[in-house]
């Protein structure tokens, strides 16, 4: 009950994550992506560890949110620099608009 719980959980911050996509400017977007997965597949992984109920699955699920915690980060901000290497500004009504850049 618990795991599938958890599974639940981490849909609703992947559909979070989408929304964030969807509605947010350049920089903000990738926020809304990073932190938002991560703490998803963090919650599907533990949800499918304790649904499973054997240490098989956990032990796969688990190194599968390790992996996900230090790369999805890492690919972000290599990302997001590229693009402000690149010259990208932000679209929306944020600090781009007050002189300020993102993404530094």
């Amino acid at each position: 009950m618990l795991g599938l719980s958890l599974i639940y959980l981490g849909s609703a911050f992947a559909l979070v994550a989408a929304l964030g996509v969807l509605r947010l400017d350049a920089c903000a977007r990738f926020h809304a992506c990073t932190k938002t997965t991560t703490l998803g597949i963090l919650c599907v992984a533990l949800g499918g560890t304790l649904y499973m109920g054997t240490w098989d699955y956990g032990v796969r699920f688990l190194l599968i949110a390790l992996l996900f915690l230090i790369l999805n980060p890492t690919g972000t901000r290599a990302v997001v620099r590229a693009g402000h290497r690149m010259g990208l500004k932000s679209q929306g009504d944020t600090a781009s608009q007050r002189g300020v850049e993102l993404c530094d």
